[in-house]
């Protein structure tokens, strides 16, 4: 087995990250760089979806910032786009294509 390169996945109920090390250069490479934000090794799991819950919109920190209009929290009404926090996915099922 001829194994080049071996690449980490934590997608977790909070915060999701990952890294990777190849064999040319044996150093573990983190990621720290995410959408608005820099710096930090893991981001939230977090999936901001359209109106129609067809397409994700945003992830990660950008969907979790973003906060309802005064007149949403006024009238307790969902703004079009909601976001969706994954704290327990052993109950979703996802489509395979």
């Amino acid at each position: 087995m001829d194994i080049r390169a071996v690449i980490a996945i934590d997608f977790g109920t909070t915060f999701s990250g990952f890294a990777y090390s190849n064999r040319a250069d044996p150093e573990i490479i983190t990621n720290d760089v995410w959408p608005q934000q820099i710096g930090v090794m893991k981001t939230n799991t977090v999936l901001q979806y359209d109106s129609n819950y067809q397409n994700v919109i945003k992830w990660g920190n950008p969907a979790l910032a973003q906060k309802q209009s005064k007149h949403a929290r006024k009238n307790k009404v969902l703004s079009s786009s909601k976001t969706e926090i994954f704290h327990k996915m052993k109950n979703h099922h996802f489509p395979i294509n």
